[in-house]
């Protein structure tokens, strides 16, 4: 209701509110191209005991913001790669892209540039308009920000690809060190789960991969 109402009383109110990572359950099929993930936990389930009882986690979330609403510069949490749809409304999607000589992967990297730094001289910026309709795939370990130019609302969700697989493995190592710091995400422990099935789906179902 909070949200309904800032958004009614317009920008002139004063208050502009976020609603981040709304828990949805996943209904959404998952991309044959991308989603690397659903098509290993379905060829390795039951495999590992440990694992028999975890049930395939909802990566699926909703974003509600008002006109104005943004978050800062930061990567996604663990790794993941990121999908998400605009309802109605519009985002505008800044994505870091590196310069020569800048490299994501590397372990100095976030340690030394500040990631909040809006005058960091180490990526060049692309900027993407999403309106209502639009969906967008973004990279793992991609330095993002995001700004709601009108009152939006979203669905997404978190996915993990074999052709970005090395990505991945930075964005886990640098949220190892630097979560706090560098994502918008507390922890998200599931994203170390599906990367266990993508182990098990190269030492199982690919042959010559032992």
């Amino acid at each position: 209701m909070d949200l309904l109402e800032a958004h009614q009383a317009g920008p002139e109110d004063g208050k502009v509110l976020n609603c981040l990572d709304i828990p949805l359950p996943r209904s959404r099929a998952p991309h044959p191209g991308l989603s690397t993930d659903s098509h290993a936990y379905a060829t390795t389930e039951g495999l590992w005991t440990a694992d028999r009882n975890h049930a395939y986690p909802s990566l699926d979330w909703g974003l509600i913001g008002c006109n104005d609403a943004h978050h800062y510069w930061h990567v996604d949490v663990n790794g993941v790669a990121t999908q998400v749809l605009v309802r109605c409304g519009v985002k505008l999607w800044f994505l870091a892209r590196p310069k020569p000589g800048c490299d994501f992967a590397s372990t100095d990297f976030f340690l030394n540039n500040d990631i909040h730094d809006t005058t960091n001289k180490e990526w060049d910026v692309e900027v993407v308009v999403l309106r209502g309709g639009d969906e967008l795939y973004m990279r793992p370990n991609t330095p993002h920000l995001v700004i709601t130019a009108e009152s939006a609302v979203c669905r997404g969700g978190y996915l993990i690809c074999y052709t970005t697989i090395r990505e991945t493995s930075y964005g886990l190592f640098h949220c190892a060190i630097q979560n706090r710091v560098i994502t918008n995400v507390a922890e998200f422990n599931e994203a170390l789960f599906l990367v266990r099935r993508l182990v098990m789906y190269w030492v199982h179902a690919i042959p010559g991969s032992e």
